[in-house]
Formats: C-alpha cells, structure tokens, sequence
C-alpha cells in the first residue's frame, strides 16, 4: 500500500509532522475529499474490514465508507505517519433530542500527542 497515493486521494499537500496542526490538517483533507456512504448495504457486499481491502475500496476505487471503514484505513496512515493511535468505541450526542443515542456503535480515535489526547474521527454520517 502506497502512503504517496492515500495523500494523493485526499489531497493533502504539505510536510507530514507529529503535530496538531498536521492531525488537523489531515483530517480535514480527508472529511472533504472521502465520502461517508453505505451502498454496501444495498448490494448485500460483505463487510470485510482488513486494511488491505479499506485501502482498495477508499484509495483505489475512490469511494467512501462507514465510520470502521475510514477511520479503520485513517487509523492505519496515522500510525505508518507515526502517530501514536488508538482504536475505540463510540456513541454520539442527538441535539435534537438532548441526549446520546443508543449503544456504543460508531468506531472513532483517539490521537495522542505530547502527553494531549485528541479525538479524530472521519467516518461520522449525518444522524437525522
């Protein structure tokens, strides 16, 4: 897998640091140029969440996926970048409905720089 080309695909130009800003700026890069999608659910497509397979259907085939799906393959350039990631389990807050909702289903990270933990998530779809 070709970290040049993950770059390339969420159009991220600039220096690569362990830093915020480079977290930030990663991040963003991502949000705008991946998609959040689920048409896997309408082809009956099994979910296999190797990273060899996320990074064929994000990078290669240019497409979008769930929360474990990209943050899956984000969680794999953050480390090969040199961030010191962690994996974790999720719920979100509906302000809607003033509370958070349901079991703890959505995979997000958590980033850890010069002794900060910073929580990056780039796989959360629209709730309503």
């Amino acid at each position: 897998m070709d970290i040049q080309k993950y770059l390339d695909r969420i159009c991220f130009v600039g220096k690569i640091e362990i830093s915020l800003a480079c977290l930030t700026k990663l991040q963003h890069c991502h949000q705008l140029h991946v998609p959040f999608e689920n048409l896997d659910v309408f082809s009956n497509r099994k979910k296999v969440l190797k990273v060899e397979d996320l990074y064929e259907q994000i990078v290669n085939q240019h497409r979008g996926g769930w929360c474990h799906e990209l943050n899956g393959l984000f969680s794999w350039l953050l480390r090969t970048l040199g961030f010191n990631v962690k994996i974790i389990s999720a719920n979100y807050f509906n302000p809607e409905k003033r509370k958070f909702q349901g079991d703890y289903d959505h995979m997000t990270l958590v980033v850890r720089l010069a002794e900060q933990d910073y929580m990056s998530d780039v796989g959360f779809g629209n709730i309503t």
